[in-house]
């Protein structure tokens, strides 16, 4: 957090930054941190052993619960990037 000319800045910034920055802000790292997880349900490409369709990404991101995290990841970065 700096104090700049009588504004907070913060550093690193929250709002989402483009992907092709040199800089990195929160919103990015959560995101990014969401995204990886993601991507290690892919290394489990395997049909469910209680049912003979579908696979386990596939119950990770229907799952409402998952979803229901999510959800209030982004609404409360969208509360943090309000009050900013």
């Amino acid at each position: 957090m700096i104090l700049s000319n009588k504004t907070i800045e913060y550093d690193p910034p929250i709002e989402e930054l483009p992907r092709d920055s040199d800089r990195q802000s929160v919103r990015n790292g959560i995101t990014g941190w969401i995204e990886d997880y993601m991507q290690i349900c892919n290394l489990f490409k395997m049909q469910r052993m209680d049912l003979q369709q579908g696979d386990y990404l596939t119950v990770i991101r229907d799952s409402f619960e998952i979803r229901g995290m999510m959800s209030k990841i982004t609404h409360t970065l969208d509360l943090i990037e309000g009050d900013c």
